[in-house]
């Protein structure tokens, strides 16, 4: 009890004081002339001409400012990007005047359902509440406080739809309430690598707990109905269901034309540097300001957890390995690679470094005591 209460303190007084430090950020008033005035002149509206240009999360700010205030239609600003995590900015701006503060609100809710998954995998609270001290003191988690992007919505709805599933033990209710925040995930940020790990799920559930397949895949029916719901504003200004799918298979399109730049995500958590995709000069090298030392080290942690949780046949600790080796995966081969993408994943990689640290101690320990016990004798 005393240990648990130490963490919950060093995390409070953490958040606390960042909170302090940052006030200016979270006090100051979201600037509607500055932001409409600013995305005019981008390179969103008047292209190669732009001479100051917007950056995302500029460009989300004022999307949600636009979208909630103005009332707007969302597929006439940022259409590449789903809306939800912007409402969600707007609604922060409409409530706190400042498009950050609900950020805080995120950072916390990240951190507690961080617990709760590591809680449910090493089922002591000792271990699942130093993974939380540890993310709360990242930079790479408290810079992720002080800019309006779109990957904190995407990984607390994403870790809040493992949990669930992780809980569920075969009850409809919990697979229900996963696929919502799964939903909830894909509604906030362009996410297709969540196809990717629902159908990990999927082959989890027909290997592990065949007789609840069905109601599984029954509950996956939310994911379509919150995203179309988070589209309410869009049925608003075209009202019909074909126009909306001709919509969506053109983002589609228009994403696959995205630039990759293969295997650019290693260079980013072992090295600190990327690998650009843009300019005439070629490729080169670009310092990742928002890398940490705390990255290799999670990530080779993490990938030694494998021998441990098979020995153990851990099955929860399996499903969360395999789908962050999924997602890295797809990060590889699939986008830029630059740090802010590996957010789902991250979270899920302190957990399993945390299980690495916890495996490795419990092998150690007994050691430990039989050399004290020793000591003792010779004494």
């Amino acid at each position: 009890m005393i240990k648990k209460t130490l963490f919950l303190l060093l995390v409070f007084l953490n958040l606390l004081f960042y909170f302090f430090q940052n006030r200016q950020v979270y006090l100051r008033k979201f600037d509607a002339a500055h932001f409409t005035k600013l995305y005019s002149q981008s390179q969103y509206v008047i292209g190669a001409k732009s001479e100051s240009g917007i950056g995302d999360d500029g460009l989300y700010a004022f999307a949600g400012y636009y979208y909630l205030i103005q009332r707007g239609d969302p597929s006439q600003v940022n259409f590449e990007n789903p809306p939800l995590g912007k409402y969600l900015i707007g609604l922060s701006i409409l409530l706190f005047g400042n498009e950050l503060v609900i950020y805080f609100f995120y950072g916390v809710a990240l951190l507690f359902i961080t617990f709760l998954t590591a809680k449910l995998l090493f089922k002591d609270s000792f271990w699942a509440g130093l993974a939380v001290v540890i993310l709360s003191f990242d930079p790479f988690f408290k810079n992720s406080l002080r800019f309006s992007m779109l990957d904190l919505p995407l990984t607390l709805f994403f870790l809040s739809g493992l949990y669930f599933y992780l809980k569920a033990n075969g009850r409809f209710r919990y697979f229900f309430t996963s696929s919502i925040f799964f939903g909830l995930s894909l509604s906030s940020k362009f996410f297709p690598g969540l196809t990717v790990l629902l159908a990990i799920l999927i082959i989890d559930i027909f290997f592990h707990d065949r007789k609840n397949i069905i109601s599984y895949l029954i509950s996956l029916l939310a994911i379509p109905l919150v995203y179309l719901l988070s589209h309410l504003a869009y049925f608003y200004y075209h009202p019909s269901l074909f126009e909306f799918l001709r919509y969506q298979k053109w983002i589609l399109v228009w994403r696959m034309g995205n630039p990759r730049v293969l295997g650019n995500i290693l260079g980013t958590i072992f090295l600190g540097r990327y690998q650009n995709w843009w300019g005439e000069e070629g490729r080169r090298w670009i310092f990742d300001s928002e890398w940490t030392p705390f990255f290799p080290v999670f990530f080779i942690l993490a990938f030694l957890s494998l021998p441990f949780l098979l020995r153990k046949k851990d099955k929860r600790g399996l499903v969360i390995f395999g789908l962050s080796i999924s997602l890295l995966f797809y990060l590889a081969v699939g986008t830029v690679g630059i740090s802010r993408y590996l957010w789902p994943v991250y979270p899920l990689i302190l957990v399993l470094a945390i299980y690495t640290l916890r495996s490795g101690y419990s092998i150690i320990r007994p050691w430990q005591k039989l050399t004290l016990k020793r000591l003792k004798d010779v004494r």
